[in-house]
C-alpha cells in the first residue's frame, strides 16, 4: 500500500467523515437521544443531588435509560442540557450529538498517535470512514466512544512507559463503563510478568484500582445499583452455553475468557504490539459469544484499527465485508432515528420485505464468522507471529570470548547495563576455574588451557538458563584467589556466556543467537592487562608479566582460532602506541580505536551510515580477511549519541531492553550499539 500516495487523500477523508457525522447531528435524532440519555442527562443537572439514578426512579423513568457511572454525567451533560436551554429537545439531542463528535475526534488523534507517524492515513481511514463507528454513534445513538476513548488512552500512555497515567485511565475507563475491565488483566499481566517492566507494575496496578475505587462511593445508592451494575445487559456474559449433564450448562464466555487470561499469562514475556493484539481479542471474543448491543462494536475498533495499519489489503477487505454485514444486521434488530418526518426507529424487517424469515440469523452467522475470522487473523499475525514473541520465546544467548584482559567482563556488564540487570545472566568463565589460585596445578597449566577449566560444567550452566531453567553456578573470588560459595542464578531473558572459552564447544556455539570474540590488539591488552593485575588485583609486575609470556603459546592454541566461528568480532587498538611504553605509570586512558569484522552474509551498511551521523566520529571500510568485511571506527561519541543512534536503527530491539538502558559512552558504547544490531539482523533471518 502507497502510504505517501494515501496521505494526499487524507483531508479528503477526513472533510467526508466529518461532513456525514456533522448531516446525521443535524438531522438525524436517534431513539435512545430521545427515551433514555437526554432526559436522564436533563434531570441529573436539573434535580442536583449526587444520586440522579435513584431520583430518576423514583420519578417514573426507566432504568435502562442510563447505565453509566458518574463520569459520563460530567462529560455529557453540559452540551445536552444548554443545547435544552436553547432548543428544547431537539437541541439537547444536537449538544449530545456533538458532544459524541468532540470525542469521536479525540478517539482519531489517539489512533493516530498509537499508529505511528508514517501509518497515520491509514488509521484516519479505517476509523473516520468506519461505518461501525457512524451507525453506533450517530444513528443508533450510542455514548460507548468515552470509554474507549480512555481506555485507548490508557494504552497509548502505557506504550510510552507512563505507568502511573496509563494505570488512573485505566481504573478510569472501568469506572466510566465496568466492560473495559475486560482489559485490565492484560496489563496486568504485562506489567508483572516481564522482568524489564516489573519495578513498574505496582504503579499501574495501584493507580488503575484506585481510579476504580472512585465508584466505590455510589454503590451505596440503589438507583445506581439497579442502573448501572444490575443492569440486564451483565446476563448477556452467560447468553452462549452448552448442556452439561441433565441438568448444569456450561458457560462458553467465561470458559473461553479464562483460558485466555491464562494462556496470556503463561506467555510470560511479550512487548506492548502483542498486548495490544490480545487485549483486542480478547473484546473480539466478548463481543462475537454474546448477543452484543450495537454499542458494544465500537469497543472493537481501537484494536481493529491499529490491526489493518499493520496488515495487507486482504484483511481490509474482510474488515469491509465485517462492518457492512454488522450495520445491515442492526439495522434489522435495533432501533434507529427520526429524520426530519421519517420515522427510522423501529427496525426493518428485511426477511418480511425480502420474504425469507431467517435472513436476520444469516446475517447474524456470517457477520460473526467475518469478525472470528478478524479475531483469529489478529492473533495468529499480531501475536503469534509477532518478530518479538517469536523471538523471546526462549532467553537470548550471547557468547562472548576473548584472551586474557581483552575486555570481556567490561562488555558483558555492559550489556548487562542495557538488557538490565535484573533480566541479564552472567556466566563468567572465571567461575569453573578447577583450581584455586594458589594450587600448585597451575606451574603446569595455563588458565588458558581448557583442562583447567571445568567446560563441561560451564555449558550445561550456559545452556540450561538458555533453557530458561535456574543453575547453581560456582563463583571464584580474584580478591582472594579462592571459590566462594556457589550462588543460584534464576532464568532471565538474556543469558552471556563470557569466558576464555566461550566459544570453543561446538554444543554451545549452535545454542548461541550471536558469537562474539574480542582481539585486542596484543600492545593495548597487555598494557591494560598489567594495569588491571598490578593496581587492581595487587600482582608484581615481574609476575604478570612472567605469566602473559606463558600463556602465549596457548593463546595461540586455544584462544585465537574461536576468531574462526565467531559472528563477530571487535577489536581495540591504541590510537599512539608509544603511550604503552609503561602501561604501570601512565594513569590516563590512551586514545582508542575500534575495528568491527562481521561475515560478507551481514549488513555493516546500516551501522556505517548511522556512525558516520555522529559528530566527531570517523568511520571508514577497511580491508578484511577473505568472506569478512571490516570497520574501523575512531572517536568519543557520547552516551546519549549512542542511544539517540540506537532509537533510530534497532527500534525492535528496544522491547528487549531495561526501562532506563545505560549505554555507556565511548567506544565501549559503539560496541553495545554493534552487538544490538548484529542481535537484530539474526533474529530477522531466523524470522523470515
Amino acid at each position: 500500500m502507497d502510504l505517501e500516495r494515501l496521505s494526499r487523500f487524507e483531508p479528503l477523508g477526513l472533510a467526508l467523515g466529518s461532513a456525514l457525522r456533522l448531516a446525521l447531528i443535524a438531522l438525524a435524532i436517534p431513539w435512545t437521544f430521545t427515551h433514555w440519555f437526554t432526559p436522564f442527562l436533563a434531570h441529573s443537572w436539573t434535580a442536583g443531588g449526587l444520586d440522579p439514578w435513584t431520583s430518576f426512579l423514583a420519578h417514573g423513568g426507566p432504568p435502562e435509560a442510563f447505565p453509566y457511572g458518574p463520569l459520563y454525567l460530567l462529560v455529557f451533560g453540559p452540551l445536552t442540557v444548554a443545547g435544552s436551554a436553547v432548543a428544547g429537545a431537539r437541541g439537547a439531542a444536537v449538544g449530545l450529538g456533538l458532544t459524541v463528535l468532540l470525542l469521536d475526534i479525540a478517539l482519531l488523534a489517539t489512533l493516530r498517535e498509537l499508529a505511528g507517524r508514517s501509518r497515520r492515513a491509514l488509521a484516519t481511514f479505517a476509523y473516520w470512514l468506519s461505518p461501525v463507528v457512524l451507525y453506533v454513534g450517530y444513528w443508533h445513538g450510542q455514548l460507548d466512544v468515552f470509554p474507549v476513548l480512555i481506555l485507548t488512552t490508557s494504552l497509548l500512555l502505557l506504550s510510552r512507559q507512563r505507568f502511573a497515567s496509563a494505570g488512573l485511565a485505566l481504573g478510569a475507563a472501568v469506572a466510566a463503563k465496568l466492560s473495559m475491565a475486560v482489559g485490565a488483566p492484560f496489563m496486568w499481566i504485562y506489567v508483572t510478568t516481564a522482568r524489564r517492566l516489573r519495578p513498574m507494575a505496582g504503579r499501574l496496578i495501584g493507580a488503575s484500582l484506585a481510579g476504580m475505587a472512585t465508584l466505590a462511593p455510589f454503590a451505596l445508592s440503589p438507583g445506581f445499583r439497579r442502573m448501572v451494575l444490575e443492569t440486564p445487559e451483565r446476563n448477556k456474559a452467560f447468553a452462549v452455553a452448552v448442556p452439561y449433564g441433565d441438568d448444569l450448562r456450561l458457560y462458553v464466555l467465561p470458559l473461553v475468557f479464562v483460558g485466555l487470561i491464562f494462556a496470556v499469562w503463561r506467555i510470560r514475556r511479550f512487548n506492548f504490539d502483542v498486548l495490544f493484539n490480545l487485549t483486542g481479542v480478547a473484546f473480539f471474543v466478548l463481543f462475537l459469544l454474546t448477543p452484543a448491543s450495537p454499542g458494544w462494536a465500537l469497543w472493537l475498533m481501537p484494536f481493529l484499527v491499529i490491526h489493518l495499519t499493520r496488515s495487507s489489503s486482504g484483511i481490509w477487505v474482510l474488515a469491509a465485508g465485517f462492518s457492512a454485514l454488522f450495520v445491515l444486521f442492526n439495522l434489522t434488530a435495533s432501533t434507529g432515528p427520526l429524520i426530519g418526518g421519517a420515522d427510522l426507529t423501529q427496525p426493518i424487517d428485511l426477511g418480511l420485505l425480502l420474504g425469507e424469515p431467517r435472513l436476520r440469523n444469516m446475517l447474524l452467522t456470517v457477520y460473526v464468522a467475518a469478525g472470528g475470522t478478524i479475531a483469529f487473523q489478529m492473533l495468529r499475525e499480531g501475536v503469534l507471529r509477532h518478530p518479538f514473541y517469536a523471538a523471546s520465546r526462549a532467553p537470548l544467548l550471547l557468547g562472548l570470548a576473548g584472551d586474557s584482559g581483552a575486555g570481556k567482563d567490561t562488555l558483558a556488564h555492559a550489556l548487562a547495563d542495557l538488557f538490565g540487570a535484573a533480566s541479564t545472566a552472567i556466566v563468567s568463565g572465571d567461575d569453573y576455574h578447577i583450581w584455586d589460585r594458589h594450587k600448585p596445578m597451575w606451574r603446569a597449566l595455563t588458565h588458558l588451557n581448557p583442562k583447567a577449566n571445568n567446560l563441561r560444567r560451564f555449558n550445561e550452566d550456559a545452556l540450561s538458563l538458555g533453557k530458561g531453567r535456574p543453575i547453581r553456578a560456582p563463583h571464584y573470588d580474584h580478591n582472594v584467589g579462592r571459590m566462594t560459595k556457589p550462588r543460584i542464578m534464576p532464568p532471565t531473558d538474556v543469558v552471556i556466556a563470557a569466558g576464555l572459552h566461550a566459544l570453543h564447544t561446538p554444543a554451545l556455539n549452535a545454542a548461541h543467537d550471536l558469537k562474539v570474540f574480542l582481539a585486542m590488539d596484543d600492545a593495548l591488552r597487555r598494557f591494560f592487562k598489567i594495569r588491571r593485575d598490578v593496581h587492581q588485583r595487587g600482582h608484581s609486575l615481574e609476575a604478570v608479566a612472567a605469566s602473559m609470556a606463558a600463556r602465549e603459546a596457548d593463546s595461540d592454541r586455544y584462544i585465537r582460532p574461536q576468531i574462526d566461528v565467531a559472528d563477530l568480532v571487535l577489536s581495540l587498538h591504541c590510537l599512539d602506541p608509544r603511550l604503552l611504553a609503561a602501561p604501570a605509570s601512565f594513569a590516563g586512558e590512551p586514545p582508542l580505536g575500534l575495528s568491527i569484522e562481521v561475515s560478507v552474509a551481514q549488513d555493516l551498511s546500516n551501522l556505517a551510515r548511522a556512525l558516520t551521523g555522529i559528530g566527531g566520529l570517523g568511520v571508514v571500510q577497511a580491508s578484511s580477511r577473505p568472506g569478512w568485511q571490516r570497520l574501523l571506527v575512531e572517536g568519543d561519541p557520547t552516551a546519549d549519541d549512542i542511544a539517540a543512534v540506537a532509537k533510530a536503527m534497532v527500534p525492535d530491539m528496544l522491547d528487549f531492553l531495561s526501562l532506563t538502558p545505560r549505554w555507556a559512552s565511548g567506544l565501549t558504547g559503539v560496541m553495545q550499539l554493534v552487538i544490538l544490531d548484529q542481535i537484530d539482523q539474526r533474529l530477522t533471518s531466523k524470522r523470515a
